[in-house]
């Protein structure tokens, strides 16, 4: 699950902090389309609110 999560992430060119992906991997489906539709969502709000990824941009997704 954290190297799918981290290498999605990777493939978008963006950093995350593995406590994040330890939060993440605790809390999603554990299905790939899933984990690619929630990074695609993160992705999407961050840039929408022109913040980095953080706990609070996760908690709103999930």
């Amino acid at each position: 699950m954290f190297a799918i999560i981290l290498k999605s992430f990777s493939d978008r060119q963006i950093l995350i902090d593995k406590k994040l992906i330890d939060y993440i991997i605790k809390r999603i489906d554990r299905s790939y389309g899933k984990i690619e539709e929630f990074i695609y969502k993160v992705d999407e709000l961050s840039l929408k609110k022109k913040k980095a990824i953080d706990f609070k941009i996760i908690k709103e997704i999930l």
